[in-house]
């Protein structure tokens, strides 16, 4: 006959093997969604980063704080040559102000990096015929 003592010793080995199990697939589970690679991982960091980036120079604009936008995006343009919404927005200023040829050239910046971009592309068109 089994003792008590026996059973609870093997209900809390079961228990224990159960938890170390769900600990386990849990952690495979989160490690599946965490990106392999540090181009992905950048690719993620970049994706976040536009979208504040891009909700700032959207609001510094729509506020007309035109000198705060220029200095943003003239910066990210040095530190990051890549990002459409500095050259789109660096492109808004210089149409609001008038020199279609320099807002030409940054829409165009814009699109080239993001061709499904349709709002960049029509400001290009739009500098373009001006």
């Amino acid at each position: 006959m089994v003792s008590c003592e026996s059973k609870k010793l093997t209900i809390a080995i079961w228990a224990s093997t159960i938890v170390i199990i769900l600990s386990t697939l849990l952690e495979s589970a989160i490690l599946l969604q965490i990106p392999d690679t540090l181009e992905e991982i950048n690719k993620i960091d970049k994706g976040l980063d536009q979208i504040s980036l891009s909700t700032q120079y959207e609001e510094h604009y729509l506020k007309n704080e035109i000198e705060i936008l220029r200095a943003k995006v003239n910066n990210r343009i040095t530190t990051h040559p890549n990002d459409e919404y500095a050259y789109y927005y660096l492109g808004r200023i210089q149409y609001q102000e008038g020199d279609f040829k320099k807002a030409y050239l940054n829409f165009k910046k814009a699109s080239e990096l993001d061709p499904t971009w349709e709002r960049a592309t029509t400001y290009m068109e739009l500098s373009e015929n001006r």
